[in-house]
């Protein structure tokens, strides 16, 4: 759990490969590019940060449970082909 510590970037966490659960929600990431090696992630809470983009996720199939509230994201497309998408905590009231 890495929340509240204005992190900026993700740099090295592309080695958590067995990594389940995630948990960066408070900091000030902007750019994800580096989860989508996280394949086996189950739960990834990234809430409150910067974030705009969610390509990076797309291969994060198993996720379970993904809340991307309180950030800039326009476009879910990417991520709405996930079996669990309907459950996904986001907000597109931006």
């Amino acid at each position: 759990m890495i929340t509240g510590c204005l992190l900026q970037n993700l740099e090295g966490i592309q080695n958590w490969t067995e990594a389940r659960k995630l948990y960066l929600y408070q900091n000030n990431l902007t750019y994800i590019e580096q989860l989508k090696h996280l394949t086996n992630l189950e739960v990834l809470v990234l809430s409150a940060n910067k974030i705009q983009n969610v390509e990076p996720l797309r291969e994060l199939v198993k996720l379970t449970e993904l809340d991307l509230r309180v950030n800039f994201i326009k476009d879910f497309s990417p991520i709405s082909k996930h079996p669990n998408y309907l459950k996904y905590q986001i907000d597109m009231q931006q």
